[in-house]
C-alpha cells in the first residue's frame, strides 16, 4: 500500500471520519471533538500528552482543550517530558 502525504481535495463526508492515532485508524464523529474523547477512542493513559501532526509538525494539544475534525488527521501521543510528583 503506497502511502502519499497529499490530503484529498475534500474532507471525509459523511457522520464519521477517519484519523489515525499513533499509526491505528479510528472512526470518529466529525466535528468538534475534545481532547479527552481523541485520547479515550485510542486508549491514551490520561497522563499522557497527545499532539497533532500539523505540515509535518508536532502541536501539542492541551488535555482540557477540542478541535474540529474533518479526516485526515494525525496525532502522535507520548509520555509526558518532565518529572514525576
Amino acid at each position: 500500500m503506497h502511502t502519499t502525504t497529499n490530503k484529498p481535495a475534500h474532507p471525509d463526508q459523511g457522520p464519521t471520519v477517519q484519523i489515525t492515532i499513533n499509526r491505528v485508524e479510528y472512526e470518529i464523529h466529525r466535528g468538534h471533538q475534545t481532547v479527552e474523547a481523541i485520547k479515550a477512542l485510542a486508549s491514551i493513559p490520561p497522563a499522557d500528552e497527545l499532539e497533532q501532526v500539523v505540515n509535518g509538525n508536532l502541536e501539542p494539544l492541551p488535555d482540557t482543550g477540542a478541535i474540529t475534525l474533518k479526516g485526515g488527521e494525525l496525532f502522535l501521543s507520548h509520555p509526558r517530558d518532565g518529572g514525576s510528583s
